[in-house]
């Protein structure tokens, strides 16, 4: 789900409330869901982890080749 909907669905406390655990302003995650912000790969991951997957970190960093990341991650893994 894009950021911008996950934020729509959410009141006022409780987009106060995800920005709280991901360290960061509601103001910050608006800026990012108009892609006027991009945000640091932890707080990507953070959002994902907060939205329970809803938001994924993958559709807010779509310029990472996550599919390269992923491989090389694996290769490590059996090294």
């Amino acid at each position: 789900m894009p950021l911008s909907n996950y934020l729509k669905s959410l009141d006022a406390a409780a987009r106060q409330r995800l920005a709280a655990a991901c360290g960061t302003s509601v103001d910050y995650l608006f800026q990012i869901s108009r892609g006027t912000r991009q945000p640091k790969l932890h707080l990507a991951v953070m959002i994902d982890q907060e939205s329970t997957g809803a938001v994924s970190f993958e559709s807010l960093l779509p310029h990472v080749d996550w599919h390269y990341v992923r491989h090389v991650m694996l290769a490590r893994r059996t090294v």
